[in-house]
């Protein structure tokens, strides 16, 4: 703890800090003008009123210099890179080949796939879909569940966050329902396809989003949800565990993690541009799981969405989709920008 409060008095550790909630900065700010006072013989307090009423009191000014230096010099964090439309395609490639097993099972990269083609719509960050970081021990195919509280609808309570087969519902072009079995048999009659997110960083949870058929298009997002049901049944998923699971060549079964997705979007990356002088392969480290938000913002942007309904769509906050908007100097080409124009399309 004393080499941390120490770090913390140096401002070593402004990034953590701003990961964590005002009353934990508080104690930490606190224990920092402890080791301040003892180290420098001298009585450092943590707020300073400079003569007003408790209202009016802000962190002693040498605190909040201390704090404001290290936030001018700190070197800004990298930006995550879109992917194009010449990654999709490379991505599509290595899904067609990807065979596991006696019977030719789907692979790792078409599960990947599938989920990155849907995220270009839906912008999922890797809880919505795959799984961050397990308790030690967890087994391969092991998941986060949703909180147990009286504020989680009991049928999801202890449920995965990730999206489950229930989460996904296609309708014919009269926008009736059609029952799984029914859409998988007949899938030339699914039209719309409605998306439950369980799972949200807001306060806004449990929300629908609607998607509609893109005819003969690689990135169709009810392609990829047709798909993503169709495998699951072909591994036997039970209606509670998460979609987002592959099964590996020695037969077990794997949820999504970080690194499954980088990994795949790194090496569709250097397929699609071999050159190593080229911006994405110089930046190839910036391609991760919240590239599929960033992409989905730009793609969206780029075919015409106004902000507020980009917003709408990505559950995102307006803030956040202007800065990766503004600061991506390319452009996501003509594949993209069709498939979003149809997705929506009289939605």
């Amino acid at each position: 703890m004393g080499e941390y409060v120490e770090s913390v008095a140096n401002g070593d550790n402004l990034n953590e800090l701003s990961n964590l909630t005002d009353d934990t900065i508080c104690q930490y700010l606190r224990a920092a003008t402890t080791w301040l006072s003892i180290h420098a013989g001298i009585a450092v307090p943590l707020y300073s009123n400079e003569g007003g009423t408790r209202k009016t009191e802000k962190l002693h000014p040498y605190i909040s210099e201390l704090l404001s230096q290290r936030r001018t010099w700190a070197q800004t964090k990298d930006k995550k890179e879109p992917l194009s439309g010449r990654i999709f395609n490379v991505m599509a490639q290595m899904a067609a080949t990807c065979r596991v097993g006696p019977l030719g099972e789907d692979g790792r990269e078409c599960v990947l796939y599938d989920f990155s083609r849907l995220g270009l719509f839906t912008g999922s960050r890797l809880a919505e879909y795959g799984q961050g970081v397990l308790p030690r021990g967890s087994p391969s195919d092991g998941w986060l569940p949703l909180p147990s509280n009286r504020d989680v609808p009991i049928i999801w309570r202890g449920k995965p966050s990730a999206f489950v087969a229930s989460d996904f519902e296609f309708y014919d072009s009269r926008q009736c329902l059609l029952q799984h079995a029914e859409a998988l048999t007949l899938s030339e009659m699914v039209t719309f396809m409605h998306v439950r997110f369980r799972y949200d960083k807001s306060n806004i949870n449990f929300t629908v989003r609607k998607y509609k058929r893109v005819l003969g298009h690689i990135l169709c997002p009810v392609d990829a949800g047709l798909s993503i049901i169709r495998r699951g049944c072909r591994i036997l998923l039970h209606g509670y565990e998460p979609l987002g699971m592959f099964r590996g060549k020695n037969k077990r079964r794997y949820t999504i993690r970080a690194r499954h997705i980088q990994q795949f979007m790194q090496q569709a990356c250097k397929l699609a541009y071999p050159d190593p002088a080229h911006y994405l392969r110089i930046r190839i480290d910036r391609l991760m799981t919240h590239s599929l938000r960033v992409t989905a913002a730009v793609a969206l942007h780029n075919a015409g969405v106004s902000l507020d309904d980009i917003t709408f769509r990505l559950r995102w906050n307006s803030d956040a989709v202007r800065l990766y908007i503004r600061d991506c100097n390319r452009t996501i080409n003509e594949l993209t920008s069709c498939a979003i124009a149809g997705a929506y399309a009289d939605v």
